[in-house]
């Protein structure tokens, strides 16, 4: 492969270090769904394995620099009561925040309420598009309505569903990372075709 010259050379290190800054200064938000949590207190948080599981997941892209919504933030519902009017409910809001203002979902189904949230998600492909489904592999046979319903639609309009062991926390936040890398390069790449 040819070298480019010492004048390019210079030029093309400025260009990175300009797109670094670009990627830096986007919000990655990620909408993360499951069984309910309360992200300050880890006791009110450990109903269930899988709400330990979104508990750690919460935490950890938390970490990682990441901006995590929760549909239990009341913020979050009310903030859509002006643009909704007489429509707005908990589902409208969750709907929209995730089409429109998320980057990233991550769902959960293992309570009454992500089992509603991935009903109506499913049905949207520019949510599955950047949806990843973290299903507890116990399920991963079962021919009932949640498998051959909500997560058979959301992957064939692009969600990627994954068996995983809820208790393997960091096997799962290791898959979640993985997804996430990909969807934040698409977006990087969709922002830069923009432009």
């Amino acid at each position: 492969m040819a070298k480019p010259t010492a004048g390019l050379q210079r030029r093309l290190k400025t260009e990175v270090y300009k797109r670094a800054a670009q990627v830096a200064e986007i919000d990655f938000v990620v909408f993360l769904a499951g069984p309910y949590i309360e992200p300050e207190d880890k006791s009110k948080s450990s109903q269930s394995v899988a709400s330990v599981l979104r508990f750690e997941l919460f935490h950890s892209l938390s970490k990682e620099g990441y901006t995590v919504s929760l549909g239990e933030y009341h913020e979050l519902i009310d903030s859509y009561k002006e643009e909704l009017g007489p429509h707005h409910n908990a589902a409208a809001a969750e709907l929209d925040h995730a089409q429109e203002v998320a980057s990233l979902v991550i769902m959960i189904p293992d309570s009454p309420g992500s089992f509603a949230e991935i009903g109506a998600f499913s049905m949207k492909e520019d949510i599955c598009k950047k949806m990843i489904i973290l299903s507890d592999v116990t399920h991963e046979k079962s021919d009932g309505y949640l498998n051959t319903g909500p997560v058979k639609c959301a992957e064939s309009l692009g969600s990627e569903v994954v068996y995983v062991d809820y208790k393997e926390v960091a096997d799962c936040f290791s898959i979640v990372k993985k997804f996430s890398d990909r969807v934040k390069s698409k977006l990087i790449l969709k922002l830069r075709l923009k432009t």
